[in-house]
């Protein structure tokens, strides 16, 4: 399954310059998360490099830690999520 924009939501937007953090979930493993470009619209949403993405994927279930790694296209319309060790 791919990324769905409609599971996305701002927990805590960025104030002061500091990070913003987001919740997603869906049924892709947490893995896939890390692939480049699997949110496609994160600029939409007002993501940057170092925001923290809260990821529960409902299959297993399971809630993983990601954090804005990139910014990979021009124009800031897609990112780059990494994985964190959240034990």
């Amino acid at each position: 399954m791919a990324y769905l924009a409609a599971t996305q939501q701002i927990l805590v937007p960025r104030m002061a310059g500091g990070v913003a953090l987001y919740y997603m979930s869906g049924t892709d493993a947490a893995t896939a998360m890390d692939a480049d470009d699997y949110v496609t619209d994160g600029a939409d949403y007002g993501m940057t490099e170092g925001d923290v993405v809260f990821y529960y994927d409902t299959n297993i279930p399971k809630l993983t830690v990601h954090a804005v790694r990139a910014e990979v296209t021009a124009g800031l319309t897609s990112l780059s999520i990494a994985a964190t060790t959240v034990p």
